[in-house]
């Protein structure tokens, strides 16, 4: 925290008054007369007893990689004079490695930083830095501190390894649109194992534009990376994006074993928890004729998302189907029916002028910088096809095959419909689980003591456990019980979730309960919770990231260790549901409820044994 007495927060209305009452005594005294004349001693006392404090020194705390300096946040930084007398002052710095001290005495001062576990001193840079002179007058140059640092165990000193870098967006929904939201904090956090929080590495607050930007993470920190977003206590996290990264939570994404230069495009979308807008009244969308553009060339410079992200969109016909491919959702990837074969297809950019690059890499690398249309002129049966359109917007991808020229007949049979699908519905008031596999022992069974839909719900102690009773005996030390839902298909799906509700009571950062997800029946990642719920409560798990995949597995696994039990986990009203649309593929933000603040929820990952 910055030295910044209360002095400082008045200090020019003090001043005005001082200034007034100044002159009105130096009038006085020329009306009255009088001659004595004060001297140079009592002066200098009563000038200095109206003088204030004005020294200031400002700095900046670097890392050096690469041959480039970046601002390091969150490190402690002290001054103190440099005979040792008067207080010790202590600052930290911020997000992009500044820090300053304000309303400092006059006289020589000696700075120092707190080098925090890792690193090392830059070559020829001292901590402290001695004789700094502060008088009264606003911060200069001459006064500027400046400390370097690299990371510790370099194979040469002064050579610094390659770095990581960090960056996105995080914006806001309102009923006037998504705008960008200013002043989010999101932290880089480093670990050795993929569901741990270690070290804090650094924070930023996201700009005007809600774009934010990690300069300097060295590639060798640590296995995995986490980027944290910190979610004011009125908002939720709506949507979350990482082309690079695992989303394990609605504010967390992590990095596996990074090593690419720049995690770019990762997105947060929050809306306030109470937010309620009207339904407008809908007027039918006038039809857009196209019309000829000419070739134009642009500079690629992104400061402000621009107003046509809004209403700007990528139309292509395939087969007699016209699909509209939104600008400003950016959701990274999108389908398509395949392509005809040996036939051109056109891609066109509409409601939309800026910079635009179109890059094709399968069946063949291509790339075209301007212009707002892109034609592929067809290729083989069976050949996949990728295209990558980069505007001001954004990037989006678009991925498809290319099929055989001969159109497949209409079918007779009724057209699909758009909606929700359920998969599993499963309240257990028929007295059975369903079709799960189990494992563990003991491990889960019906309970009829707590249920949030009676009669039943389900405990991970009851079953292969000689008349055991929920509600009255504990669970047991050293357990691991599993029960598994599945395989689901959600290929034809745009969209699918896992919703429940469950009773919580465990020994807290001990004992889990974790929901989980998998592809292969055997590696398992979701996320664990621990403590006590208050009560029955809901939660929703987005499976947005496996909408593509014929065979999706989940599960819910509960774990303790070798002391301590409590009353454990009831679980109810599990439901998996997918959203299959008939018509154009069109994004659907992940919604996933973010926990409450005090709840204890962490990232996980299980292997199947």
């Amino acid at each position: 925290m910055q030295n910044r007495p209360r002095f400082f927060n008045l200090r020019r209305k003090q001043f005005a008054w001082l200034a007034l009452a100044t002159v009105a005594m130096l009038g006085l005294a020329l009306a009255l007369g009088i001659g004595a004349q004060a001297s140079p001693a009592q002066s200098q006392m009563s000038l200095g007893m109206l003088q204030a404090n004005d020294g200031c020194i400002d700095g900046m705390v670097f890392a050096v990689v690469n041959s480039g300096d970046y601002g390091l946040g969150g490190w402690d930084v002290h001054a103190q004079l440099q005979d040792g007398s008067g207080p010790v002052y202590d600052t930290t710095t911020n997000g992009d490695g500044f820090f300053k001290f304000e309303n400092l005495l006059p006289g020589s001062y000696k700075i120092w930083i707190d080098v925090q576990p890792g690193w090392v001193l830059y070559s020829g840079i001292t901590n402290p830095r001695e004789n700094v002179t502060v008088d009264n007058t606003t911060c200069t140059d001459a006064n500027q501190v400046i400390f370097k640092v690299q990371q510790g165990g370099t194979p040469t000193p002064g050579t610094p390894e390659p770095a990581t870098r960090i960056d996105g967006y995080v914006y806001e929904e309102t009923c006037d649109g998504v705008i960008p939201f200013e002043g989010a904090r999101l932290e880089v956090w480093s670990s050795s194992l993929p569901d741990s929080l270690d070290d804090q590495v650094q924070y930023r607050y996201s700009d005007m534009s809600g774009y934010y930007n990690f300069h300097i993470l060295p590639a060798y920190l640590a296995d995995y990376l986490h980027l944290l977003l910190m979610v004011p206590s009125d908002m939720e996290v709506i949507s979350t994006i990482s082309p690079e990264g695992v989303v394990v939570a609605p504010d967390h994404i992590r990095f596996d074993f990074p090593g690419f230069e720049l995690l770019s495009g990762n997105q947060f979308i929050l809306r306030q928890k109470d937010l309620m807008c009207e339904t407008p009244t809908p007027t039918p969308t006038p039809t857009i004729t196209p019309t000829p553009t000419p070739f134009k060339l642009y500079l690629p410079i992104i400061l402000t998302r621009p107003p046509m992200c809004e209403v700007g969109y990528i139309y292509v016909n395939v087969w007699g189907k016209d699909y509209h491919i939104p600008l400003q959702d950016v959701p990274y990837v999108y389908t398509l029916r395949p392509l005809p074969w040996q036939h051109a297809t056109t891609f066109y950019l509409r409601e939309y002028e800026g910079y635009v690059k179109w890059t094709q890499y399968d069946p063949t690398y291509k790339k075209q910088i301007g212009g707002y249309e892109f034609t592929y002129p067809g290729g083989h049966s069976g050949e996949e096809f990728t295209l990558y359109v980069l505007t001001d917007c954004g990037e989006v991808a678009i991925m498809t095959n290319v099929d055989d020229p001969t159109p497949t007949p209409p079918s007779t049979a009724a057209p699909p419909q758009s909606g929700w699908v359920p998969l599993i519905q499963q309240d257990f008031d028929e007295a059975s689980l369903g079709d799960v596999e189990r494992v563990g022992s003991p491990t889960w069974g019906l309970a009829s003591c707590e249920a949030d839909s009676p009669p039943y719900s389900i405990w991970p102690a009851a079953r292969g456990r000689t008349a055991a009773q929920p509600c009255v005996e504990n669970y047991l030390n050293d357990m691991e019980s599993w029960v598994i839902f599945g395989p689901f298909n959600l290929t034809n799906a745009t969209q699918a979730e896992l919703t429940f509700d469950y009773l919580l009571d465990t020994e807290k950062g001990a004992d889990w309960f974790g929901w989980y997800v998998s592809t292969d029946n055997v590696h398992f990642s979701g996320i664990r919770e621990s403590g006590d719920s208050n009560g029955w409560t809901s939660q929703t798990f987005s499976l947005h990231n496996w909408v593509d995949q014929n065979q999706v597995w989940l599960a819910f696994i509960f774990e303790s260790d070798g002391q301590n039990t409590d009353k454990g986990v009831f679980l109810d009203n599990v439901v998996v549901r997918k959203y299959v649309d008939a018509g154009p593929p069109r994004f659907t933000p992940w919604r996933v409820n973010a926990p409450d603040r005090d709840t204890e929820i962490q990232p996980a990952i299980r292997i199947r044994k």
